[in-house]
């Protein structure tokens, strides 16, 4: 089991694919050997008992379990669908909360706290341009960490930034005075006052943790984190009227139907309508 446990591992590697999969197929695995079974010999019941077991995992981790089962099955053993016992195990439903955004204004308001209060370890202009970047584009945290300066074209016009994300899948996003006011201006000014070293804004992974770590000590009815921005971004552009289909290209989502979630209207704006 280690050996086949290993070769995928390898396997993710090769592809660039998360190792989620391996670490959900490595506590699997270890129940397998526990009670016997051979990877290949596993029937519906064996996975259905393995859940039962673990009543521990909340619903999101049973799903990961489904999903890396359904993945090494499928693309490494090389099981056709109806030969692949985790493809027969239903998905969990979750309750799913209406996406918390962050406005424009409480960015600002984010900033300037920040600014004042948490500036031991980053400049001050820093911080402006870096929140307002990741507020206006949207980008993923291994994104950001992996973002290069020759990745930001801002003589094109509207400015593009080229992204590589998940899967390996290239996508572009834009700014312009229109969309995203005075970005590029900052982004000039901070990438002339500092040159590149680990990447675009100089972040380091703990710096970013650090750096939304402060930011909660703000904003207590939020978790201001990467993803929130993400939200943000594209609850700002559907408020600015930008289609759907483009907001959905530039998040870097394969279904828009991930995307839809952004055009329900915001209870504030209900309020508003209905008065």
């Amino acid at each position: 089991m280690n050996e086949q446990l290993n070769n995928y591992k390898e396997f993710l590697i090769a592809r660039k694919l998360s190792l989620n999969y391996y670490n959900a197929m490595r506590i699997f695995f270890h129940y397998l050997e526990e009670q016997k079974i051979e990877p290949l010999n596993i029937t519906q019941e064996t996975i259905t008992k393995f859940i039962n077991a673990n009543p521990q995992y909340k619903k999101n981790t049973l799903n990961q379990f489904i999903t890396s089962g359904t993945h090494m099955y499928r693309e490494f053993f090389q099981l056709t669908d109806d030969k692949n016992e985790w493809t027969k195990i239903s998905y969990y439903k979750e309750h799913k909360n209406t996406p918390k955004f962050l406005s424009y204004d409480e960015l600002q308001e984010l900033i300037k706290y920040f600014r004042t209060y948490e500036n031991r370890l980053i400049p001050h202009h820093k911080v402006d341009v870096f929140f307002t970047f990741i507020y206006m584009t949207g980008l993923r945290r291994a994104e950001i960490i992996n973002l290069k300066r020759s990745d930001i074209d801002l003589n094109a016009e509207p400015a593009q930034i080229r992204v590589v994300g998940k899967g390996d899948k290239e996508r572009f996003i834009f700014f312009s005075k229109k969309y995203s006011p005075k970005l590029k201006e900052k982004i000039i000014e901070y990438f002339s006052s500092e040159p590149e070293n680990t990447n675009a804004f100089n972040i380091t992974k703990w710096e970013l943790i650090y750096m939304f770590k402060k930011m909660n000590k703000y904003l207590k009815d939020r978790k201001i984190t990467p993803h929130l921005m993400r939200h943000s971004f594209g609850r700002y552009l559907v408020d600015k009227g930008v289609p759907i289909t483009y907001i959905s290209s530039m998040l870097g989502h394969s279904s828009i139907i991930t995307t839809m979630r952004y055009i329900s209207p915001l209870q504030d704006q209900i309020k508003r309508f209905m008065k």
